[in-house]
């Protein structure tokens, strides 16, 4: 019989770690020592993990600075006696205003793998719902093909939801009309239209017009702005021409 959920996987909150009404700090060396016993109890109920998911970083270290590539060092090397206990260990961090990690930069030296979780944006450049862009920004070894994946939590049946990988058909058209541009760089919206694939004249011109609004299109050229290549990579990282 194969094992159930709740055997497979052990949610331990964060409040089970307070000590003297104060959260955890991983990079309080007596913290440390206090997540090391807690896995020699489990090991000794027949409890011991293979993975263990810290979230959200952010929270487990409390008091620190964490823009400070000092400040994390004591971090960087439990999180290495971590695996060479044969831990396999993920961290869930938050990003800033530029989409990119939160915080100092070298606390993803000893990362094999990073991924990044985008959310997709409609053909108005609004974000939706439960959809996001899974990226692998650096990945130790053979890079995954393909290394974005755009995916979406759908109703299977009822009650139960599933997350699916968006088809290339369902990729927003303004995205498609932005990969034109980046790729044959056409010099108006005529050619364009003239593709033949990419909608109407009128529909091509409202989807150019919301990509302006948003500033992925140049105010008076049919150029992507930087912000623009970046959002067609999310979908469309290879040339078509």
């Amino acid at each position: 019989m194969d094992k159930g959920f709740d055997t497979l996987i052990n949610i331990i909150p964060s409040e089970t770690l307070y000590r003297e009404g104060k959260p955890i700090n991983l990079n309080s060396h007596e913290d440390q020592a206090r997540i090391n016993s807690l896995l020699v109890e489990l090991s000794d109920e027949g409890l011991m993990p293979e993975l263990i998911i810290i979230d959200n970083l952010s929270s487990m270290t409390a008091g620190g600075d964490e823009n400070s590539n000092n400040d994390i060092e004591s971090l960087l090397k439990f999180m290495t006696s971590l695996r060479h206990k044969g831990f396999a260990v993920v961290l869930v961090h938050h990003s800033g205003k530029s989409g990119d990690q939160r915080g100092a930069s070298r606390r993803e030296d000893l990362l094999d793998t990073t991924i990044k979780l985008s959310p997709t944006k409609d053909d108005g450049g609004r974000k939706e719902g439960a959809s996001f862009t899974i990226e692998f920004t650096k990945c130790r070894g053979k890079k995954p093909d393909p290394f974005n994946l755009p995916v979406e939590c759908l109703q299977v049946r009822d009650g139960v939801f599933e997350w699916v990988m968006k088809h290339q058909r369902e990729i927003p058209k303004i995205i498609d009309i932005m990969a034109f541009i980046r790729d044959a760089k056409p010099t108006a919206q005529k050619d364009i239209v003239e593709a033949g694939d990419l909608g109407s004249k009128g529909e091509i011109s409202k989807r150019i017009q919301a990509a302006r609004s948003t500033g992925y299109i140049e105010k008076s050229a049919l150029v992507l702005t930087k912000k623009g290549l970046e959002e067609v990579e999310r979908y469309l990282p290879e040339s078509a021409f």
